[in-house]
């Protein structure tokens, strides 16, 4: 069942995305979020989501039998890429956020901005990325691309607890979002050796809910915004011009 799993999700978000609201039977939870947000945002949540438990179904590192995707693997592949100078030809770091928050008594002013956003970072760049349908499967396009000095990612991850948060084992409640103003959406890191995923990080509460224990559910908001204000601080600023 696991391995059918992610060709399932991504085909039948795709479907989602891509046929008319009026032509489809949305599931109960797609429903309530577009009456609390704009339903661009809700079938986005929904897309990330869907893609998320697929994902997390796939990728058990523990159980895989390929040794690079073993935390001691994966940990090994980011120390090198720690010690490289800059990470290293053939891998990548893509997050992806799509965040909402309920529509209660309070104005709509005094509500949180929805935050959509997907960047990916290679060796020498970050990227602005898109979310496209490519027969009849979700896929990843670089928009726009900027210079970007690499080298301190991997020890980011390293000192963020990534692989530590990958392994669940966190105390406290199950929670998400924990330190945003949202209460709905989708969040993921994920870090792509040689065009397969090696570590996968996840949260949603959306379509479906992938929770981490409080404390990891913590780290995990630190590493993201660590990794994501650099993306964002790099596209605020004009693009380098040729002299």
């Amino acid at each position: 069942m696991a391995a059918s799993l992610p060709s399932f999700n991504r085909t039948l978000t795709s479907q989602i995305i891509l046929q008319e609201q009026g032509n489809l039977v949305l599931p109960l939870c797609v429903q309530q979020l577009m009456k609390n947000v704009s339903p661009f945002i809700a079938l986005f949540c929904l897309a990330l989501g869907m893609v998320s438990l697929g994902l997390a179904f796939e990728s058990s590192a523990d159980d895989h039998p390929d040794a690079k995707l073993n935390p001691t693997g994966i940990r090994a592949i980011l120390e090198q890429g720690a010690a490289a100078g800059e990470l290293p030809d053939g891998r990548a770091i893509r997050l992806s956020a799509c965040l909402g928050a309920l529509e209660g008594n309070d104005p709509a002013e005094s509500r949180p901005v929805e935050l959509r956003e997907t960047w990916e970072f290679s060796p020498r760049q970050v990227h602005r990325v898109t979310l496209e349908s490519d027969m009849g499967k979700l896929v990843y396009r670089r928009s726009e691309s900027r210079p970007f000095a690499s080298q301190d990612l991997c020890k980011t991850l390293l000192d963020g607890k990534a692989i530590e948060i990958q392994s669940r084992k966190g105390q406290g409640p199950e929670t998400a979002l924990v330190g945003t103003p949202y209460q709905l959406g989708s969040r993921s890191i994920e870090v792509i050796w040689e065009g397969q995923t090696i570590l996968d990080l996840q949260e949603s509460r959306a379509a479906g809910l992938l929770l981490y224990r409080e404390s990891d559910a913590r780290a995990f908001g630190a590493l993201y915004e660590a990794l994501a204000t650099q993306a964002r601080n790099t596209f605020r600023s004009p693009p380098a011009t040729k002299k």
